[in-house]
C-alpha cells in the first residue's frame, strides 16, 4: 500500500502469487517462502509504517524459516537477502542499532558465503556505510569508518561516485 493505502499493482500481484502458492503449495514450501521474501522486498520500499512493521514481521519469519530450512540454512543467499532487507526496513522504522547489527551480521555472512568483492557483498558494504554516515556524520572525514566502508564499495558503485 502506498501513502494513501493504495495498494501498488506488483504488491497486489505478489500478494495473489503467496496466497497462490500457500493453497498450493503450503507454508513450508520454498517457492512460497521465495516469493514471500519478493513481496517483503516490495513492501520494504513502502514509506507507510503499517506497511514497514509487515514487511519487517515477514522478513523476521522468512529468516528463522530459511535457517531452519535443511536445503537452506543460515549460511544461504535467501537467507543473506531476507537479513539486508531487514536490515533495510530496522533503518527506515529508525531502528538504528538494529540495522546497524543486521546489516554488520548480514555483512559478515556475505563474505564467508559470497566472497568479498560479490555485488551483493558491495550492496551490503553500501547500506552500512550509508547507515554509519547517517548515525555519526563522518562519511566526509578521511579514515572514519564510513569513509573506508564508501571507499571499499567506490569500484563497484554505478560510475565509481561515492555516495
Amino acid at each position: 500500500m502506498n501513502a494513501e493505502g493504495q495498494m501498488s499493482s506488483a504488491e497486489k500481484a505478489q500478494r495473489e502469487m503467496v496466497d497462490r502458492r500457500l493453497k498450493e503449495l503450503g507454508p513450508n514450501h520454498l517457492s512460497t517462502l521465495k516469493g514471500q521474501l519478493k513481496l517483503a522486498s516490495t513492501l520494504k520500499r513502502n514509506p507507510n509504517e503499517e506497511v514497514l512493521h509487515e514487511a519487517k514481521n515477514m522478513l523476521q519469519n522468512l529468516i528463522q524459516q530459511f535457517s531452519e530450512n535443511p536445503d537452506v540454512g543460515e549460511m544461504n543467499e535467501l537467507t543473506l537477502t531476507a537479513m539486508n532487507n531487514l536490515a533495510q526496513v530496522f533503518a527506515k522504522l529508525n531502528r538504528d542499532e538494529e540495522s546497524e547489527a543486521m546489516f554488520r551480521r548480514t555483512l559478515a555472512g556475505r563474505e564467508e558465503v559470497l566472497g568479498k568483492h560479490h555485488p551483493d557483498t558491495m550492496i551490503t558494504v553500501n547500506n552500512l556505510a550509508l547507515l554509519v554516515d547517517a548515525r555519526k556524520g563522518n562519511g566526509n572525514v578521511p579514515g572514519s569508518e564510513a569513509d573506508q566502508l564508501y571507499r571499499r564499495a567506490l569500484p563497484f558503485t554505478p560510475r565509481g561516485e561515492i555516495p
